[in-house]
């Protein structure tokens, strides 16, 4: 569209804009100014600048502001300087009160937000529902971790009957020539729930899935040391700007072991 042309608006260009969340759709409408449809120019300057100009106030019914505005073009407009018209005039009212159609949408509005409000509630309340659930379950793991105890002391040679609980095998770079390119990663537990860690190249003897299995395994201590799950651990609080904790836990007792060797 050309910047050189005339254009019907109602007043002082004053202008609401409504939107319709149900239809997702913007509509506007006219408010304020003089009440009455009015003919504007919007034309570019000599030096590129872009101007709107009020022209005449026509009239309160649009049919009648076109023809008067086509009049006036007539007799005194720039020459190719057309007149826009649209085709979705809102009617312009005298009395300044609001349209039934934007009261319709504004009522549809509420309704739409009063929904979303509500469905809002619902996955809050789902939401909190599923935290607690969780936290029990938390809570219920740590109460079983806090169960283990140390056992033995450093470089003993024992043999227990352990639970596979945890296995995972990792691959690695070999840190020289013939050794593993990988380490299994293993916690076990035994009768008494205490909590033992292996991490080297032993498989245990078995290559199948190991969790759930339980062996005679003789092993040396190799250290003790504290294991928290990391939904226990620390975490930085942003708006505190410093680390919490979640949970009142300092650590399951584990006892580290190496060499591990299953007796038959």
């Amino acid at each position: 569209m050309t910047n050189n042309y005339y254009y019907i608006t109602t007043g002082q260009l004053q202008r609401v804009e409504l939107y319709d969340i149900a239809n997702a759709k913007s509509h506007y409408y006219s408010t304020g100014g003089n009440k009455m449809y009015v003919l504007r120019h919007s034309f570019e300057d000599y030096n590129g600048t872009v101007k709107d100009w009020y022209v005449k106030t026509l009239s309160k019914n649009i049919d009648v502001a076109i023809e008067k505005a086509k009049e006036w073009l007539k007799e005194n407009g720039e020459k190719n300087h057309d007149l826009i018209i649209n085709s979705d005039y809102q009617e312009v009212d005298p009395n300044g009160t609001i349209p039934q159609w934007v009261k319709d949408i504004e009522e549809s509005n509420q309704i739409e937000r009063d929904k979303r409000q509500e469905q809002k509630k619902k996955w809050d309340a789902e939401r909190e529902q599923r935290e607690l659930e969780r936290a029990e379950k938390h809570k219920k793991i740590l109460s079983e971790l806090s169960k283990s105890e140390y056992v033995g002391q450093p470089k003993d040679r024992l043999e227990k009957k352990l639970t596979v609980t945890f296995f995972k095998c990792k691959d690695v770079d070999p840190y020289c020539y013939g050794a593993s390119s990988y380490v299994n990663i293993i916690t076990l537990v035994d009768e008494e729930k205490n909590i033992y860690s292996y991490i080297g190249s032993s498989d245990l003897g078995c290559n199948e899935e190991l969790v759930g299995k339980t062996f005679n395994i003789k092993f040396t201590v190799k250290k003790h040391s504290l294991y928290t799950p990391k939904f226990a651990r620390d975490y930085h609080d942003f708006n505190e700007g410093e680390y919490t904790r979640k949970y009142d836990f300092k650590g399951a007792k584990q006892t580290v072991i190496q060499r591990p060797k299953v007796i038959n």
